[in-house]
């Protein structure tokens, strides 16, 4: 799929607040549970809505943190609370993302069955 001029082979999906944050440009990593070596640029999809929101390059895919005092030193880019939540700590591999773009007008797809994560596109 060609989204503003980038060829666009998969959007992930995010939930909010998160996404918000995101295209908002405050949230940098989008933490998940396992590392990605998925590189480029990728739709974003707000979880529930059936649209892809926004654009942004996944630059690359940080190492595994294992406590909530490693995370909580990096909260200004990825803003969860580690410290009073320890039980978010399954979500623990940042993925860099760069060149966030909100897009003028959210574009629908087609949600695959079983996607969760990744929607991969047409």
């Amino acid at each position: 799929m060609i989204i503003n001029n980038n060829n666009v082979t998969h959007a992930l999906i995010i939930a909010q607040p998160w996404i918000e944050l995101i295209l908002a440009g405050v949230k940098t990593w989008e933490m998940r549970s396992k590392a990605t070596s998925i590189r480029g640029t990728i739709g974003l999809i707000e979880k529930g809505t059936g649209l892809i929101v926004g654009t942004a390059v996944i630059d690359h895919c940080g190492g595994q943190f294992t406590n909530a005092e490693q995370l909580d030193k990096f909260k200004q880019f990825h803003h969860v609370d580690y410290i009073s939540h320890p039980e978010l700590i399954k979500w623990c591999f940042p993925w860099v993302l760069k060149q966030t773009v909100r897009l003028d007008v959210p574009i629908p797809y087609k949600h695959k069955r079983g996607a969760v994560v990744w929607v991969k596109l047409d």
